[in-house]
């Protein structure tokens, strides 16, 4: 069963999350000089989303030109493969696909160890596109698929979207105690962790264990390199009430939200979000 996280970044808390990937892998994405292409980042201010690469990712992995093996007349020689470890961010739905593509013909079928050897040391960090980025474009009548390693999208400008840097939201995060009562008692939320435990007895022996886990707690969101992407109470008691009425909404067509009340009656602070929304709204 595929399980989404779904994540809100602003523009800032994105590009600090990306120079903190640089400190460990080479960063590629879309850049503007002239014509916009991929190529590898120094200064993540520099990354352009505004329009899809004239050129695709393919070089990459599938280059123009290289040495398969070299001869002396004697011996042939096979060349050391050397790729470091990319992360390549931006990538628009039309070449996440491409790249499964040549997948299927360099790895499934010919099992191209050049190829493979790029691909196995990349992570794809996808950017779904609101509209179509050309009017030369045609993807969505292709019947594309979701590849990818993490997808980003650019969220629209809804009532509640419209809201979200609205000062009333202080009412409810400075008597939040991100105690993450709210998400224990929800009937349809569905975040858990993974983990796994090693018998004393035996360290062969363990078990691995999905529990419960909650978007309010810190230690939720943290990743490698010790980022956190909502350290702050605001923003994780934020993601909770726009999950609920919102990102879920734009995936699967409907609210997650079933209005029983339960998270607002478990608070032990009583924290009513729906009046809170309302009060903004007036």
């Amino acid at each position: 069963m595929a399980v989404m996280l779904a994540l809100m970044l602003k523009k800032k808390r994105l590009f600090e999350f990306l120079s903190q990937l640089q400190r460990y892998y080479e960063l590629i994405a879309p850049v503007k000089d002239g014509l916009v292409r991929f190529e590898k980042i120094n200064d993540v201010n520099d990354i352009f989303l505004e329009k899809s690469p004239y050129f695709p990712l393919k070089e990459y992995f599938f280059k123009k030109e290289e040495t398969l093996f070299s001869f002396d007349g004697k011996k042939i020689i096979a060349p050391k493969i050397s790729v470091p470890e990319r992360i390549f961010f931006g990538i628009r739905r039309c070449d996440l696909n491409a790249i499964m593509h040549q997948d299927k013909a360099f790895i499934e079928d010919a099992n191209d160890p050049y190829y493979k050897s790029a691909r196995e040391k990349s992570f794809l960090i996808g950017y779904h596109c609101k509209n179509a980025c050309s009017p030369y474009c045609f993807c969505g009548s292709m019947g594309l698929v979701d590849f990818y390693d993490l997808m980003l999208y650019d969220k629209g400008k809804n009532i509640i979207s419209m809201l979200y840097d609205n000062p009333g939201w202080k009412k409810g995060v400075d008597i939040c105690l991100s105690c993450g009562a709210c998400t224990v008692l929800c009937p349809t939320c569905y975040c858990f962790s993974i983990h796994d435990e090693i018998s004393l007895k035996d360290s062969k022996k363990g078990e691995r264990k999905r529990k419960w886990s909650s978007c309010q707690l810190q230690e939720f969101t943290r990743v490698a390199g010790d980022h956190i992407f909502r350290k702050e109470r605001e923003e994780r008691f934020k993601h909770r009430i726009y999950h609920q009425l919102q990102y879920f909404k734009d995936k699967y067509g409907i609210q997650m939200c079933v209005g029983c009340g339960r998270c607002i009656e478990g608070c032990p602070t009583r924290i009513d979000f729906v009046k809170i929304i309302n009060e903004m709204k007036q």
